[in-house]
């Protein structure tokens, strides 16, 4: 998909309008021909560019620079969207107001430059971005210097430090964030044990013990975040609810955050769902609610929001039913996001992709539909690099196994079985469910080891929120199996 084409579906109805106005200055000739591309490329509700240079043709478009036109199209109409949007955010509001302030320095204006420093500093104030403070007061200590003199830019020069050393404390907590965020995209590399003690003394530096003095709402961001993360790794879901309800208390009282990071809400957010899919479907499908309508909240991205949005609350609306046995919900819901996934617009990120992939075809596995658990799986395999989602990918290459052994496809099976024991780090009962349809694909007079009824306690008893809902797949397997496996009393 051509990323012009992508711009252009990101837009909204007024954006699409206010370029239309903004193209026709730039007319070759007796047409506009990227007036003409634009329109074109508008309505095509999926992206096909066979369609589209037939279209193109009808108008004596000349084909041939078609690359160049996109690209120039593509600049063009992000400087239509830097002009219609320049006023819809605070921080693009000061991003502006910096540009004004340089040009009038540089014209000898300082007076008139320092007017619109310190009504930038108000709204500077408001959204607590401190590396814009930063910019802000290099050119007031210039122009102070000029107009006042070097004591007074002296002091101006002082009070850097302030924000320096907030940009230096909010850099630290990202720092920790990240490291937390590092240990649980690798789950299972490190032993629980060791894995809990690096997060005891990770959880103990000095910047995550003064949540009262932090500032900027990064800073807060990152902090809590940290505590987010760790209390979902030592399995207390309780604190991390806590953690996360205070996070977004925080968040839904500084409604600038929603305009200037929308995505960091709905990633936040996202974390809250994944609590509450196990909570009661009121509960549920309250919070359900509330991030539906929070992209009628935002001014820029409407249409990615909205689509992000839609992403999420589907995956977590499938694993609430999932988890809560509501079958017939649970289908109607898959069909639902197939289709959404086919007619996506935007980027997602690759490691949302895969987990949402391994969902849909772990459903269609547990009622029997290998074919199409297959072709979702080989999805997964083939279109998406296994280190995205280390945990996921090595799922989704038991899963694999799984589902060529109930298509009775014996000799691959049996070759997929000896590079999963040597590659893949299993979890749950994984390995002894290999072990056994391995069995029988040696014997297949052989069936599943009864005494793997004694695995169904542990599979249920897990509490990892990823775990869970993956481990109905085998809990519903082992049962399947060992159900057959029972001697006949008739024989």
């Amino acid at each position: 998909m051509k990323p012009i084409y992508r711009l252009i579906q990101s837009m909204s109805m007024s954006e699409k309008r206010y370029f239309k106005t903004y193209s026709k200055t730039h007319i070759i000739g007796k047409q506009n021909k990227y007036y003409i591309l634009f329109d074109l490329l508008t309505k095509q509700e999926l992206y096909d560019e066979k369609k589209l240079i037939d279209n193109l043709k009808a108008y004596h478009y000349e084909i041939k620079y078609l690359s160049a036109d996109f690209n120039y199209l593509y600049r063009a109409v992000l400087k239509s969207l830097n002009s219609f949007n320049r006023t819809k955010t605070l921080n693009l509001i000061i991003k502006e107001n910096l540009t004004s302030i340089e040009i009038l320095f540089f014209k000898g204006l300082y007076k008139d430059a320092l007017s619109l420093i310190k009504k930038t500093k108000k709204k500077l104030n408001v959204i607590q971005n401190d590396v814009l403070m930063l910019d802000l007061l290099k050119w007031e200590k210039k122009c102070i210097g000029y107009t006042k003199g070097l004591d007074e830019a002296k002091r101006v020069n002082e009070n850097l430090n302030i924000y320096i050393e907030r940009i230096s404390t909010t850099k630290q907590l990202t720092a920790l964030y990240y490291k937390t965020y590092e240990y649980k995209l690798n789950v299972g590399k490190l032993s629980k044990s060791k894995l809990k003690s690096k997060l005891n003394k990770l959880i103990t530096h000095k910047a995550l013990k003064n949540f009262d003095s932090l500032v900027s709402i990064d800073a807060k961001m990152f902090f809590l975040l940290s505590y987010v993360h760790y209390y979902e790794l030592v399995d207390d879901s309780k604190n991390e609810l806590i953690y996360i309800e205070k996070l977004i208390d925080i968040l839904d009282s500084n409604q600038n955050f929603f305009f200037n990071y929308p995505m960091d809400y709905i990633a936040i957010y996202n974390k809250y769902l994944d609590i509450l899919k196990f909570k009661s479907e009121a509960l549920f499908f309250n919070a359900i609610c509330t991030i539906k309508e929070f992209p009628k909240k935002v001014t820029l991205q409407k249409a990615s929001i909205k689509e992000r949005v839609t992403f999420h609350t589907k995956y977590f609306t499938i694993q609430h039913y999932l988890y809560h046995k509501k079958d017939k919900q649970v289908l109607k819901e898959v069909l639902k996001f197939e289709l959404f996934l086919k007619q996506k617009k935007f980027g997602l990120e690759n490691f949302y992709l895969v987990r949402a992939y391994y969902l849909i075809a772990q459903f269609y596995f547990i009622n029997a539909n290998f074919s199409k658990a297959l072709k979702t799986i080989n999805t997964i395999l083939n279109e998406f690099n296994f280190n995205v989602s280390l945990f996921f990918s090595e799922r989704a290459k038991v899963l694999n196994f799984m589902i060529h052994y109930e298509l009775d496809n014996i000799s691959y099976a049996k070759n997929l079985y000896k590079k999963l024991i040597k590659k893949i780090r299993f979890v749950s009962v994984e390995k002894d469910i290999i072990n056994n349809i391995n069995n029988c694909l040696i014997d297949q007079n052989s069936k599943f080891d009864l005494n793997l009824k004694n695995h169904t306690n542990k599979i249920n008893s897990n509490n990892d929120r990823d775990l869970v809902i993956i481990n109905k797949l085998y809990s519903d397997y082992l049962a399947e199996k060992l159900e057959t496996s029972k001697p006949n009393l008739n024989d």
